[in-house]
């Protein structure tokens, strides 16, 4: 697997949607205390995101298998990661609930789409084994570098812009290897 573009393709998605979760799932109550929210607003808007993904991730899965590619639901919740994350960076106070429930939606698309894909993209069930395995390993070391570099930026800044510019500019490679991985065609292993 480790010569096949399109397991890569999806290492890659899988690992970068990890990565936008679990930095948010670090650091935006941080984030929005040092915006003035009180403890509990801050972590009320992180249960909030939580809450909107888990309906999205259930809704996600049949509708994607619906189709014969999945372009649209890897460009459209990378989109809406994207959203509230420009929101949160811009105008964080201007609308909060709106800014994390983008981010919830989106990142709820990308989880459920990441994990399907690897069924939806193999004909065999070794492959799936084999491309799962890959995507998962490599993806979750990949995402383990997202808190502690938002950490680390935030560190050496002494402010949120540095860090969510990261996590927009990391919205590009996702979105690529989404819309690539989310095409009409199957790892040969």
């Amino acid at each position: 697997m480790l010569r096949n573009p399109l397991a890569w393709q999806l290492t890659i998605f899988f690992g970068l949607q990890s990565l936008s979760f679990y930095a948010v799932l670090g650091w935006l109550p941080s984030m929005y205390r040092d915006f003035g929210a009180t403890p509990a607003v801050a972590g009320f808007l992180l249960s909030f995101s939580g809450l909107v993904q888990v309906p999205v991730s259930l809704v996600v899965p049949p509708l994607a298998n619906r189709t014969t590619h999945q372009v649209g639901y890897a460009v459209g919740g990378t989109a809406l990661i994207g959203a509230g994350v420009a929101g949160v960076l811009l105008a964080p106070m201007a609308a909060p609930y709106l800014w994390v429930a983008l981010i919830g939606a989106g990142q709820g698309v990308c989880f459920a789409l990441g994990l399907n894909l690897f069924v939806l993209r193999t004909e065999r069930v070794a492959d799936t084994a084999r491309v799962s395995a890959m995507a998962q390993s490599i993806g979750y070391t990949l995402c383990a570098f997202g808190p502690l570099l938002v950490g680390l930026l935030h560190d050496a800044t002494g402010s949120w812009t540095a860090p969510l510019v990261l996590l927009l500019a990391l919205l590009v490679p996702q979105v690529v290897c989404g819309a690539l991985a989310g095409r009409d065609r199957t790892v040969r292993g």
